[in-house]
């Protein structure tokens, strides 16, 4: 078996999944078995990213304004998440505007990026016009930023 894949991130991992779902069919009920992450391991992954304030609470550094759209988009999410498990927020969830004005994307990028991350299960859109990172997603930012092990 193989398989070739070209694109942005989002579509390759999608392209990905959706191989092995179609190769290995018990691969879906595994899939929704995955580990949770730790605020601590997510938290610490991003650290060159971000940085907390007690009034602020989570600020990205200027690094983090580098990274790809999607990035950006979905390790706000993650941030908007934690500071909901520390109590500094009533909910995790996130509208438009709130991340429109958080990251200071144009629409049109911030609604691709979305896009992107939802449909490779990074994010989820709820009735409202709200969004959450989900664990598939704060799996890829541990992944993503983590250093490399050296072995």
């Amino acid at each position: 078996m193989e398989l070739t894949v070209e694109g942005d991130v989002a579509s390759v991992i999608r392209s990905f999944y959706e191989f092995v779902e179609r190769v290995m069919p018990a691969y879906s009920l595994a899939k929704s078995l995955v580990a949770n992450v730790s605020l601590q391991e997510m938290l610490n992954s991003v650290k060159d990213h971000v940085i907390y304030d007690e009034s602020l609470g989570f600020v990205f550094r200027p690094t983090a304004h580098g990274l790809p759209a999607p990035d950006q988009v979905l390790l706000f999410l993650a941030l908007r998440r934690a500071e909901h498990l520390m109590g500094k927020r009533d909910t995790s969830l996130t509208n438009l505007r709130e991340l429109s004005e958080g990251l200071g994307l144009k629409r049109g990028t911030l609604t691709g990026a979305l896009s992107e991350l939802r449909k490779a299960g990074l994010v989820r859109r709820l009735e409202r016009g709200d969004y959450e990172v989900t664990q598939a997603g704060l799996q890829y930012l541990v992944e993503r930023f983590s250093p490399r092990q050296s072995g």
